[in-house]
């Protein structure tokens, strides 16, 4: 894939920058059908329904408590801030 920053995909596996390098391809005759996509490593590799949503789940739960973390900390700055100007 080509990108300004070449380090931008390397969090994404091989795997998946290849299949998303193939339907990138400017000409749609070189672009994989539906069914040929079906069959690439990448989907053949993905787990099951069931594992992925238990996941994004559980991401979406620390993604919420990391949430909750700094909404607590801004409001104790927040009072700390206040604090400060009442005792001027």
């Amino acid at each position: 894939m080509c990108a300004e920053d070449p380090d931008q995909y390397k969090q994404y596996s091989k795997t998946f920058n290849k299949m998303i390098e193939q339907c990138l391809q400017k000409n749609p005759a070189d672009r994989p059908t539906a069914k040929q996509l079906l069959k690439h490593e990448f989907f053949k590799k993905a787990k099951d329904r069931s594992y992925i949503a238990k996941h994004l789940v559980l991401k979406f739960q620390e993604r919420k408590a990391m949430e909750e973390k700094l909404a607590n900390r801004r409001k104790l700055t927040h009072m700390r801030s206040i604090r400060v100007i009442d005792d001027e």
